[in-house]
């Protein structure tokens, strides 16, 4: 009869509990951001994988940070910069493209964020750093995951997000990140937040675009451009640290 008991008050106690460990588990927004924890992890391709620029892999560390959960959308840009240079136009819940570097900076600097780290961005995509290859979560990718192989941009959100609620880090368009580009960084980069070379004459894009094929899209994969270069490829997303968002 005690244990009868003891099992049922455990059994509703569990019961009250449950809507309280789903609320900690979610992913945590405010303003169309998602809150991504800081931490550790091993960024890069390691030996026998990716590409040379992708190597060594590293251990970094980052602060807590905030991250959009979409690309900039061509809507949102217009209504900040009264001005759309997207070649993919007539939709405005596609993301801008055909953008330059500096002009992403302005937006993301004019709504009061930044563009992300090349770190931050990887460690996002990679689900806090995970083993992830895909910036949707996964280890291998089909058309139903990302915008790739396509002609031409589809509207943000259309896709499965990640486990952080991140959508599109694979496909639809790049993403233009802080960093200077420099192949052979990763050989001197520091391990707490990494900014990248202090100067240099190409950016960093990140995450592929919806002509890419799969490769392109991992989630350690880089591509560079000169800041100055429009082009409908490449998009981005802003980022904000933690201790500067209310």
């Amino acid at each position: 009869m005690v244990t009868n008991l003891f099992s049922k008050a455990l059994l509703f106690f569990l019961i009250l509990l449950a809507p309280l460990a789903c609320a900690t588990s979610s992913p945590k927004m405010s303003g169309g951001m998602m809150f991504i924890k800081g931490g550790c992890f091993q960024m890069g391709s390691p030996s026998g994988m990716g590409l040379p620029d992708e190597k060594p892999e590293r251990r970094v560390c980052l602060d807590d940070f905030w991250l959009d959960r979409h690309e900039v959308t061509q809507r949102q840009f217009s209504n900040m910069l009264r001005s759309n240079p997207s070649r993919f136009r007539g939709c405005e819940n596609c993301p801008v493209e055909n953008v330059t570097w500096f002009k992403a900076e302005a937006y993301c600097s004019f709504v009061g964020k930044s563009l992300p780290t090349e770190a931050q961005w990887e460690y996002a995509a990679r689900e806090k750093g995970g083993q992830v290859e895909y910036g949707f979560g996964g280890v291998s990718i089909t058309k139903k995951d990302a915008n790739y192989k396509g002609s031409g941009p589809t509207p943000v959100g259309r896709y499965q997000p990640n486990s952080l609620g991140l959508f599109d880090m694979a496909g639809n368009v790049r993403e233009w990140v802080s960093d200077w580009y420099d192949p052979g960084f990763y050989r001197v980069s520091p391990l707490k937040n990494p900014k990248g070379p202090q100067k240099g004459e190409l950016k960093v894009l990140r995450g592929g675009y919806w002509g890419d094929d799969a490769e392109n899209l991992r989630a350690t994969a880089r591509e560079k451009a000169k800041p100055v270069v429009r082009h409908f490829e490449n998009g981005f997303r802003c980022a904000k640290r933690k201790r500067t968002f209310k």
